[in-house]
């Protein structure tokens, strides 16, 4: 994991009154568990962006007032309406120390099957790894290159040395389709070959000859989650 060294400050009162106060400040509120007591603190919410906004999991490196702690991100609260972060929980840990982290996804190159017309399909982009925050990894990255038209990728070909998947290895992470208008096609065909056979047997059947061709599809792409 890459680090990451952030500066807070310890907050003595936790009514709402003064959490708003420090929002309207540009701080955001938080809490430091796990280690010999909990500490509520708070960050500089620019900060805070530097580590959320990214597709990177830090190992942050807290200095709290006079003190040093080691810690992760282990869940944020946004505003509903502004998407800006309210609150921080983060879990103190040691390099030893194994823990679960939520990851997102990267896919690299351009699959086989795209370049026959097909479209990717993403159906998973967090995966959930376990393992020593000293061996759990900066980045998820996924090649793809090898996909070809009907392929999909699932958590059991991911392999990520000394760490776990806590993903159902049966997953669907990613794959290649053919195009909706590809499939279309193909129907139209079957049934214009069925009318021919009708009319070599006395039964009219023109429709079916012509078949028109389209490339149009649809991308189930959706935006990626912020952490």
């Amino acid at each position: 994991m890459k680090k990451y060294e952030l500066f807070g400050k310890i907050r003595e009162k936790s009514t709402k009154g003064a959490l708003n106060q420090l929002r309207a400040k540009g701080f955001v509120p938080g809490i430091l568990y796990g280690g010999e007591e909990n500490m509520n603190v708070y960050f500089f919410i620019n900060d805070i962006k530097k580590v959320l906004y990214t597709k990177e999991v830090y190992l942050l490196d807290l200095a709290i007032e006079d003190r040093k702690y080691m810690a992760i991100v282990k869940d944020t609260s946004y505003h509903p309406l502004s998407d800006e972060p309210i609150h921080i929980d983060l879990m103190e840990v040691t390099e030893d120390k194994v823990v679960k982290a939520k990851y997102p996804m990267s896919f690299n190159g351009t699959p086989e099957g795209a370049k026959e017309g097909g479209k990717v399909f993403k159906k998973l982009r967090i995966i959930t790894l376990k393992g020593k925050v000293a061996e759990l990894p900066d980045t998820v990255d996924i090649d793809i290159t090898a996909l070809e038209l009907g392929d999909t990728l699932k958590i059991s070909d991911i392999h990520i040395p000394n760490v776990e998947i806590i993903d159902p290895a049966s997953t669907p992470v990613v794959g290649v389709a053919r195009a909706r208008a590809a499939l279309v096609t193909e129907v139209e065909v079957e049934e214009g070959e069925e009318g021919v056979e009708g009319e070599e047997e006395g039964v009219e059947g023109a429709e079916g000859d012509e078949v028109t061709e389209g490339a149009e599809g649809e991308d189930s792409a959706a935006k990626p989650e912020k952490k």
